[in-house]
């Protein structure tokens, strides 16, 4: 079983409203995000929202994959949404997707990609990458759930895999490499990716 942790939590600061909410080919980001990864082998997807919650809760499908919880940490910064997300993941998860929500466009193929690999090596934090660069999301096994969880708020996820080390999956989904923190560069990403 893997979860998905869709993290919406941020303030979107530099992109002026909720990065989830925005306008992607005629549909919220949050929900095209939900429907490619209801249609991947992704077995729980858990919607963590924060400071923008109250714009993004109805936006969160009604799918029997799909729950969401609120992170009212949300202003101690990304990792503190990755542990409220755990904290409600079900407990026979196998591994943890952390996909942040500023990733709109990797493929359906590229999520089954990073699936199949960590089927093959479940005891790997593996990260995807395109043109030798690493992206996201990674899956972090669930064996990492009390080091996640015992980490102090302001280190990040990757000292995990500084400290554990990481298996890389390549990947021919440049999507993988595109975030967006503005609107323009939200607009490159469609331009160039959709």
């Amino acid at each position: 079983m893997i979860t998905c942790l869709l993290l919406s939590g941020g303030e979107s600061r530099r992109f002026g409203s909720p990065k989830a909410t925005a306008d992607i080919a005629g549909t919220p980001n949050i929900v095209q995000l939900q429907e490619r990864l209801i249609s991947t082998r992704i077995n729980e997807i858990i919607v963590v929202t924060g400071y923008h919650h109250t714009e993004i809760d109805p936006l969160i499908l009604n799918h029997k994959k799909v729950r969401s919880v609120h992170n009212k940490d949300h202003n101690l910064g990304q990792s503190s949404s990755v542990k409220a997300g755990i904290r409600q993941a079900d407990s026979s998860t196998e591994g943890f997707m952390i996909y942040p929500v500023d990733f709109p466009l990797i493929k359906v193929q590229t999520i089954n990609l990073i699936i199949d690999n960590f089927c093959e090596m479940p005891d790997k934090i593996l990260i995807p990458t395109y043109d030798r660069k690493k992206g996201h999301p990674p899956i972090l096994p669930s064996h990492f759930k009390i080091d996640i969880l015992d980490l102090p708020a302001d280190v990040g996820l990757n000292s995990l895999q500084h400290k554990y080390g990481y298996r890389e999956v390549q990947t021919q989904d440049p999507a993988v490499l595109a975030s967006f923190n503005t609107p323009e560069e939200l607009n490159i990403i469609v331009r160039d990716l959709l």
